[in-house]
């Protein structure tokens, strides 16, 4: 499902441009500190909610 050069992101929902910089801010628990590619509301690891990423409410 990669496309090459371009990264798919979970918050647009839509391929884009890969660029040198990471744009995909993975979504840190403030709890337990696990992140994942998933757009989760809580972290699938202990339940705590996720921080804030890319000024996107959770």
């Amino acid at each position: 499902m990669e496309e090459e050069g371009k990264e798919y992101n979970w918050y647009t929902g839509k391929w884009e441009e890969e660029s040198g910089t990471s744009t995909t801010t993975k979504p840190t628990c403030q709890k337990c500190g696990g992140s994942s590619d998933m757009d989760w509301k809580y972290c699938p690891y202990c339940g705590g909610l996720w921080e804030p990423t890319n000024g996107r409410e959770i």
